[in-house]
């Protein structure tokens, strides 16, 4: 029987389940891994500064690829560093797996260098699993269990630890599987459920879906974009999405704040069947009064995660599925339940949702119209002048916690698939490192960064690892001198003195000078201030090889 070092048998697990890259930062203990890396080619190891962009590459990758990606940090410091990038994983449902090296376990117990009494127990809170590797001839097993626990539905991270000792152990194992185990994330519809859904939708005066992230990440944008022109309802994504599940050009679609929430739609009313697939129904960030749904309002819903079924508000109708089987279903269901009246019905709805649309859109022209060629520049400005710069079927990462609803509704998502956004964590740091994961799952494609600076300064070390490996990444930063999400929060609770609304929020007049600190890095960095500037700074950036980086000072507007 064949010998190796537990780290060896790591690393063809790795290889044997089509690992392309392993994101890291090792330590002092990651020897016995490292070692085995170096001795083959199929798994690339990049190289991070710092746990938080390690694991955010990771996430960025399995959420571009829908496969387990891995990050490898060391001990009890390393995974610290990593515990947001695990929870903004375990919030968004990411297959992201996270080994941690531990030390030597004859150390343990004698209080030893950068150690802890339980490392696991850190991580459980959020992780889908996790696990302390007890013997090295186990260490195979786990990373094959880990990769198919990350992978089966509903979909989520895990963490590993590995003694550092026993990754350098002599094992005997005589197989390793030659293709990696293959979870379907298919969960049928139940056939009766759909029926029961597409009559109180076909029935309904004004109906609304809440399309939810597993609508793009189950690839079912097209069959939603069929079930909203076939039952002439209105679209908007759920609260604080972490995929964008449906075009924005779409004449049904609607963009709607989701920090006060409210479903009542401009010239269409608040709905009276509301159709929740592939989402969390309301994702609350701050108390609601009234809440956005109703005790009158019928509700449909549609998930994998038996969790969010009913989790806060009744449910009329409700069915574990993905949701392209739920769509699939629905349409067939719907087009079997169409007769004429319903046609009718559905005829003078779209003339209402139309209204609305015309409404909706009269808003955002407005609001565009508002200090369009001032400086600071409005993130409107901005975000139109990259919608009219950027190819449509760029690649967008978003961490703009203040300024991504005007992202969402300002800029042109012709291909929602390809639009990635942190949701529900609020971890900063996500988005730059998400977004060199993302563009090394789609090497030849551009993909854009669109940072807070707040966040950017939560894993600003990930311009190291961009120039390194010389992606082609164009990061804009949103520069409005604050953590406008905080700031914003004190502005709205009354009468507060400017000083009071800036204590703890202000990178004072000029903030932070993101330019010099890409070219710090060596990658080509460019500050604007004025509007006009905006357009010809974008091109130069998209036309750069390599990474490169637009700093554009907006105002501090509040959402």
């Amino acid at each position: 029987m064949p010998t190796m070092t537990a780290g060896e048998s790591l690393v063809r697990t790795l290889i044997s389940s089509g690992v392309e890259y392993l994101f890291g930062l090792p330590g002092t203990s990651g020897f016995g891994m490292m070692a085995a890396l170096a001795q083959q080619k199929q798994v690339t190891f990049i190289l991070a500064l710092h746990e938080t962009c390690a694991a955010g590459m990771a996430d960025g990758y399995a959420r571009a690829t829908q496969r387990p990606a891995v990050a490898y940090v060391s001990t009890m410091p390393g995974t610290c560093n990593a515990i947001g990038s695990l929870y903004d994983a375990y919030r968004d449902r990411s297959p992201l797996i996270v080994l941690s090296t531990q030390q030597d376990t004859r150390l343990l117990g004698r209080d030893p260098h950068t150690s802890s009494s339980d490392m696991i127990e850190l991580a459980r809170q959020v992780t889908k699993w996790c696990w302390e590797v007890p013997r090295a001839e186990r260490a195979a097993e786990a990373l094959r269990r880990a990769l198919k626990v990350a992978a089966s539905p509903p979909q989520g991270p895990v963490y590993l630890a590995l003694p550092s000792n026993l990754m350098s152990e002599e094992v005997e194992i005589d197989h390793f599987p030659a293709e990696p185990c293959v979870t379907s994330r298919t969960l049928g519809c139940d056939s009766e459920a759909a029926r029961r859904a597409a009559t109180l939708m076909l029935d309904a005066e004004r109906p609304l879906i809440v399309a939810g992230s597993d609508v793009a990440r189950d690839g079912a944008v097209s069959d939603l974009v069929a079930l909203a022109d076939l039952v002439a309802c209105p679209v908007v994504t759920e609260p604080r999405n972490s995929y964008h599940p449906f075009p924005t050009t779409h004449p049904m679609a609607f963009n709607l704040p989701d920090r006060l929430l409210s479903y009542d739609l401009p010239q269409y009313g608040p709905p009276d069947v509301v159709l929740g697939v592939g989402c969390r129904l309301v994702r609350e960030y701050r108390h609601n009064a009234p809440p956005p749904i109703t005790p009158a309002t019928r509700v449909i819903q549609f998930s994998e995660e038996p969790w969010e079924l009913g989790k806060i508000f009744h449910v009329d109708v409700a069915a574990i599925a993905d949701a392209k089987s739920a769509l699939l279903a629905l349409g067939s269901a719907v087009q079997a339940a169409m007769t004429p009246q319903r046609s009718r019905r559905a005829e003078k709805r779209y003339e209402r949702v139309q209204a609305a649309r015309a409404a909706y859109d009269g808003q955002l022209e407005k609001e565009a119209s508002q200090g369009w060629g001032e400086a600071p520049i409005k993130p409107w400005r901005l975000v139109r002048e990259m919608s009219a710069a950027l190819p449509r079927d760029v690649f967008i990462v978003n961490e703009c916690p203040t300024s991504k609803l005007f992202l969402t509704r300002h800029f042109s998502i012709h291909h929602p698939e390809r639009w990635f956004a942190s949701s529900a964590a609020g971890c900063l740091g996500w988005g730059l490192p998400a977004a060199l994961g993302v563009q090394l799952a789609h090497p030849t494609q551009k993909v854009v960064a669109c940072i807070g600076d707040g966040s950017f300064m939560f894993s600003n070390q990930a311009l190291w690892t961009a120039q390194r490996y010389q992606l082609p990444v164009l990061i804009i930063v949103f520069n409005n001198h604050a953590y406008m999400a905080v700031k914003n929060q004190l502005r709205q609770r009354g009468n507060l003195s400017p000083e009071l609304a800036s204590i703890g929020t202000d990178f004072g007049e000029t903030g932070i000078n993101f330019a010099r600190l890409a070219q710090a890095f060596d990658i080509p960095g460019e500050r604007v201030e004025e509007p006009e500037a905006i357009r010809p700074a974008l091109e130069r950036a998209l036309a750069v090889k390599g990474p490169a980086l637009v700093d554009v000072l907006i105002d501090q507007c509040q959402d």
